[in-house]
């Protein structure tokens, strides 16, 4: 049986194929169009809402054994998806290099192509922006089972950060480095797979963050510290986060619909003992929804436990919901592409 890091209610897929290059990434998922077999796709299952969660139809594609790393020059390197954030970090910081962004907490959390999925958002935002600005280009395998290149120029790149895997098959992944130190770095040698590192065992965490424009900053986090005052039940309360997110080449669509600065707000805790069933937290996050949904707000539904199949427009509007359907049509034509937030 298989979960995720928000205990979303673990499922058993039909069948397991464990990726291993992208030849045989893409001869998969065309046998899976072909027999219109639907496919979950999942790394080290940090998400929270039950995307990596499988469901009984489902095939599902694990990629934790794609963990290449190849020197491309001049602060370049392209890495397997199947890489934690962290532990490539790690790795380039040996040879004086750096991620410009990675995630928090100081240990090994989501993969490359789970934090692409999640759009990715950590340390290091205020100063270069989110992860989307530390890919320079990806290698995608769509619906079909074709094999894609995709870049900054490409209209595509923007939307497969924080699509939830709903677009294609994250395989691999060009990604720009800062020097770590004012130390002149080396070149990073490349591995055809880098040794596992342990996983880490995260305390059982429940988190809600708010994306909104500088002018709202106030306002949210009055929301937010009275939201988490009001439910104490519901978690050991943690100090409130901040991040500021620069804006650089684009935002997402799916994380922050405006071509502006903007931050990322949050309020998080240790689940409490007395809600183990999650009652209390699920009620407070409903309660949070449709605040967001009053005051058209943003919220960052990839990376939050969300158990109700909410329409996609209740998170990103109309129109972005309506953009994002044509361009899903289009990369996954018979939908088998991680079902959106599927029902246990």
């Amino acid at each position: 049986m298989f979960s995720d890091f928000g205990g979303f209610p673990a499922g058993q897929p039909r069948s397991v194929y464990r990726v291993d290059d992208l030849a045989g990434l893409s001869r998969k998922v065309s046998d899976c169009a072909a027999h219109q077999q639907p496919i979950r796709t999942r790394c080290f299952a940090h998400s929270m809402n039950g995307m990596a969660a499988p469901r009984r139809d489902e095939v599902l594609f694990d990629l934790t054994g794609v963990r290449h790393v190849t020197w491309n020059g001049r602060g370049s390197i392209t890495v397997g998806a199947g890489l934690a954030v962290w532990e490539l970090d790690q790795y380039v910081r040996r040879f004086g290099w750096k991620l410009p962004v990675a995630n928090d907490g100081g240990a090994s959390a989501s993969s490359v192509g789970g934090f692409i999925a999640a759009g990715g958002i950590g340390k290091g935002c205020m100063f270069y922006g989110g992860f989307w600005e530390t890919v320079t280009s990806l290698v995608i395998v769509t619906g079909d089972g074709e094999a894609r290149r995709v870049d900054r120029k490409d209209p595509l790149f923007a939307w497969v950060f924080g699509a939830l895997g709903a677009l294609g098959v994250v395989y691999e992944v060009v990604i720009r480095l800062v020097p770590a130190s004012a130390a002149r770095p080396r070149a990073v040698p490349d591995a055809a797979s880098l040794p596992e590192v342990p996983r880490t065992r995260w305390p059982p965490h429940l988190w809600l963050t708010l994306f909104v424009a500088e002018d709202q900053r106030n306002d949210a986090m009055a929301f937010l510290g009275g939201l988490a005052d009001n439910n104490p039940g519901v978690w050991r309360r943690r100090s409130a986060y901040e991040y500021f997110l620069q804006f650089r080449r684009f935002n997402p669509p799916l994380i922050y619909g405006s071509s502006t600065d903007f931050f990322a707000l949050g309020v998080w805790g240790d689940r409490a003992k007395e809600d183990q069933d999650l009652s209390g937290y699920l009620a407070m996050e409903a309660e949070f929804q449709a605040v967001v949904e009053a005051r058209g707000w943003r919220r960052y539904y990839q990376s939050e436990l969300i158990r109700d199949r909410r329409p996609l427009e209740r998170y990103v509007g109309v129109d972005c919901a309506a953009a994002f359907g044509r361009i899903k049509v289009a990369c996954d034509p018979a939908g088998l592409l991680n079902a959106f937030m599927a029902p246990a």
